[in-house]
């Protein structure tokens, strides 16, 4: 699958701009990974649950299947298929220092695709990883490596495209490598929050933080209500903004955020690079508490204890204001990559009355965030591990009856709103059964309703089960003895001949602990099943390895996480 070089010929548009901050000559120039018009449904840095964007997401036209070209000359490193993440996901190195990455593929080219089947095969599994030496796929700037798609955790037809330094693999911002695509649209500001960082500190008399909305005025931004600020204390600001770019209706991230008080720059970010260790800091860059309870994604303007993005510049006393006898003026700038800016000002007087902290009365233990922390009682053990935490924590915890299908009480650990870096071990207590009957507890995590977030598994032992999460919140212990469904999608097992068919699809479904392992198996050898779990659907592509005329016997097995299975039979005839 080569392309033709006249057939997908593009013309490059150099996007102009004031202050140009997408044109950098320093970098290297790569060719359209798509041979259609790059409009943008998510770009760098955007701004994910527990990540931020390590690309940009080029539309396809919600439909899948459009060639997928090699950016530059090099060679294929990597393969990759996974359930989540970047589905089907090839990476190509190239010889001037960086790689690309192209996720969420329906497939692969036919050369790359045959290393991958022999791998699946060979393994005996759908997500594989492969790494290939540069003489064994070489590829030429233009070829077709692969088809967009809509595989692993994308939402929607389209294709995830990074630049990345090979060396350390870091994720760069492929806005500044000359792509042909355009934005004049200033980014959009939506709310202020102002944050008391003590107990002696206050916002308008009160000591937890404020939400101003924002709207446009003119060429800048102004908070909505005409609400009289006045400050005390120590004090912390962050914004939410949001940017569009031209054709496209989509939320994108901003590139730059800077603060000023009194006309000096005390902080600013910029997003020109994201280390893939440090990503998961983003939970501290945001105001975590908003984005999840408000869906607010408020980018703070000043530094926890613990975080070690390398995003930030500038950064006085770490962002943070001193109201102790005057007031100060507040402005933010806030830029995308191509330079288009706006601002909101905000005058904030020094309040001279006096207020009371109020006194704490309820009981927790104190978790330092560079240490190990341990909590135990009759019922929950917590372990923290140290540098898990962005801040010293006063943890909390709680429980309430059992839920219907529950083994154990449910336990409130600390709460939904404060987050974590690293894993967390919890130990639940649980009805004392024999082993078999408790291997079929797990765990789940839930919401302030007492609603099923996601099945976590778990290992029961005399009486407790343990798991690992990364998430604090409600958590429970429910028993599942019930095994997947499994049921034909297209094609009836009433009807043998199959010889039409290029595909059988299934759904498999498990309404409890969830499905964890997929297998099928024709005349009793492995052949390849692949699974979507946003569908719930797997399908066995016959053209793999075609069946010999005559009569076959088709398994489909299906496991959940508490190994209860199910097995679907077909017998055909090809």
């Amino acid at each position: 699958m080569k392309l033709s070089k006249s057939f997908f010929l593009l013309v490059i548009l150099i996007v102009t701009v004031s202050s140009s901050f997408a044109q950098n000559d320093s970098l290297p120039h790569f060719g359209a990974p798509l041979p259609i018009p790059m409009y943008l449904a998510g770009n760098f840095a955007e701004l994910r649950g527990g990540h931020f964007h390590g690309g940009m997401d080029i539309k396809t036209n919600q439909i899948e299947g459009i060639p997928v070209l090699a950016a530059e000359d090099g060679f294929v490193s990597r393969v990759k298929i996974s359930l989540g993440g970047y589905g089907n996901c090839l990476y190509i190195t190239h010889a001037n220092g960086f790689s690309t990455t192209y996720g969420h593929l329906q497939r692969f080219n036919d050369e790359i695709n045959d290393y991958v089947l022999k791998q699946q095969y060979a393994q005996e599994k759908f997500t594989i990883e492969q790494f290939f030496l540069p003489y064994q796929i070489p590829v030429k700037k233009g070829d077709i490596i692969a088809l967009s798609g809509n595989s692993g955790g994308s939402g929607g037809p389209h294709l995830h495209f990074e630049i990345r330094k090979t060396k350390g693999s870091i994720a760069q911002n492929p806005l500044l490598f000359g792509f042909d695509i355009k934005d004049n649209i200033s980014p959009t500001l939506k709310n202020i929050g102002i944050y008391p960082m003590n107990d002696t500190s206050f916002i308008n008399g009160q000591n937890s933080p404020l939400m101003l909305p924002l709207v446009k005025r003119g060429s800048s931004y102004v908070i909505s209500s005409k609400t009289k600020l006045k400050a005390r204390g120590v004090i912390g600001f962050g914004i939410e903004a949001i940017d569009k770019l031209n054709g496209s209706n989509n939320v994108c991230g901003v590139y730059n955020v800077s603060l000023f008080a009194d006309s000096n720059l005390i902080y600013s970010h910029q997003m020109d690079e994201v280390r893939f260790e440090n990503t998961r800091f983003i939970q501290t860059h945001v105001d975590f508490y908003e984005a999840k309870k408000n869906k607010r994604k408020i980018q703070k303007s000043h530094l926890t204890t613990y975080n070690n993005l390398r995003i930030y510049k500038n950064v006085q006393n770490k962002g943070l204001v001193y109201f102790s006898k005057y007031g100060h003026q507040m402005d933010y700038s806030v830029i995308d990559v191509y330079g288009n800016k706006s601002t909101v000002k905000m005058d904030i007087a020094f309040d001279s009355n006096n207020y009371q902290p109020e006194m704490k009365t309820d009981s927790f233990t104190l978790f330092v965030y560079k240490q190990n922390g341990t909590y135990e009682s009759d019922e929950l053990k917590v372990t923290i591990p140290k540098y898990s935490l962005y801040e010293n924590l006063e943890f909390t915890t709680s429980n309430s009856d059992t839920l219907p299908q529950g083994v154990s009480k449910v336990h409130f650990v600390q709460d939904l709103y404060t987050p974590l870096q690293k894993k967390m071990t919890v130990t639940i207590k649980t009805d004392s059964v024999a082993q078999e009957k408790g291997n079929k507890f797990f765990a789940v995590s839930l919401n302030e309703k007492l609603k099923t977030i996601a099945p976590e598994g778990g290992k029961y032992e005399n009486g407790w089960v343990t798991f690992r999460t990364r998430s604090m919140g409600p958590y429970t212990i429910l028993e599942d003895t019930v095994p997947p469904v499994i049921k034909p999608v297209n094609f009836s097992t009433t009807t043998p001949s199959i010889r039409n068919k290029k595909q059988l699809i299934l759904k498999a479904e498990d309404a409890m602990s969830g499905v964890k392992t997929y297998n099928a198996y024709m005349d009793g050898e492995w052949h390849l099943l692949e699974y979507d779990y946003k569908t719930n659907l797997v399908w066995i592509n016959l053209d793999h390895h075609l069946p010999s005329d005559g009569a076959h016997k088709l398994e489909i097995k299906i496991g959940d996480s508490v190994n209860n299975f199910k097995t679907f039979t077909f017998n055909f005839i090809w």
